[in-house]
């Protein structure tokens, strides 16, 4: 699909106030797009969490910024849920939590002893994160994925005591009906992407007639329907590397109502000089970022500024 049949709105752009942008933007139905950024020189190169839904300036909201608030500042990426609010990883005096709400008014979620990641929250208010710790009794480094509710219940949904040896970079993913996916790597180096305790699929595994050899997976991939979008890489013969890469139209794997993206192609990630939100016809060609390279949701799109020395951040919608 060509360029002119597509709808770009610039959220924020380093053309205004902002100096740089975090790690990641997170976008709901409305099309409101939450980000972390830094301000310019002027402004005391300030840092906080903005988000916006239109092209002009007046139309980016800042729910908070460093130098009146607690808060000491963080580029990891926010979560917004359907009814507006964000979760986000921040720390206040160098202790680390997660906080949730907008304009200011937030709550703290999780804070503890832990090192806490980065959270991902669905519209009942539900929170996935992992966090890990030294067990006191084994001296033994354990990481684990919770979910915390509304209520403050708090969920283990899988650890690293047993089979698993570590979790993906990636934060966990859950839906609106609180189910929740994420990739792991067992003890023995093979790993495989979750559903809860089920296992979707995993290297070892045949996909399209070849061997999965790695996977990926970030905190879009779980729909609320329980589909599941990730990269896989499989084994091949015949081209020089002995991998590739598949995408493509959903299809069937191994678990029923899982499905996953083909012919993916990656993309260099660069620092963005704008946030911003894309519309268009059809199946435009899209390059996933390697930090969620497997999302319909959360895609870096080449733009004129781009290729003029800087770079624009897009979401597909």
């Amino acid at each position: 699909m060509g360029r002119a049949s597509r709808k770009l709105t610039t959220i924020a752009s380093t053309v205004d106030e902002f100096n740089f942008f975090g790690f990641g933007t997170s976008i709901n139905n409305s099309g409101e797009v939450a980000f972390t950024a830094e301000l310019d020189e002027e402004f005391g190169f300030d840092e906080g969490l903005f988000s916006g839904s239109g092209g002009k300036k007046s139309a980016v909201t800042t729910h908070y910024l460093t130098s009146i608030s607690d808060f000491d500042g963080s580029d990891s990426r926010p979560s917004i849920n359907n009814l507006g609010d964000i979760a986000f990883v921040e720390s206040i005096e160098f202790d680390r939590g997660i906080f949730v709400g907008r304009e200011g008014d937030f709550t703290p979620i999780v804070t503890s002893d832990h090192s806490v990641g980065v959270p991902t929250l669905n519209d009942a208010g539900t929170v996935a994160f992992t966090r890990s710790f030294t067990d006191e009794t084994t001296q033994e480094f354990v990481e684990e994925i919770m979910t915390i509710d509304a209520d403050g219940t708090l969920t283990e949904v899988a650890d690293t005591t047993g089979a698993f040896a570590f979790f993906g970079f990636r934060p966990p993913s859950i839906n609106n009906d609180g189910d929740v996916a994420f990739h792991a790597t067992f003890d023995d180096g093979t790993s495989g992407i979750f559903m809860g305790s089920d296992q979707v699929i995993g290297t070892g595994d045949t996909l399209d007639g070849s061997t999965v050899q790695n996977l990926t997976f970030c905190e879009e991939g779980l729909s609320d329907s329980g589909q599941l979008a990730f990269v896989a890489t499989l084994e091949d013969p015949n081209t020089p590397e002995g991998f590739r890469m598949r995408s493509s139209a959903p299809r069937r794997s191994r678990s029923e109502g899982a499905t996953f993206l083909g012919d993916h192609k990656r993309s260099q990630r660069r620092r963005g000089a704008e946030v911003g939100t894309a519309k268009g016809r059809g199946s435009p060609t899209t390059f996933g970022p390697p930090s969620c390279p497997c999302s319909p949701e959360c895609v870096e799109k080449l733009s004129e500024k781009e290729r003029s020395g800087g770079s624009s951040l897009l979401e597909q919608v």
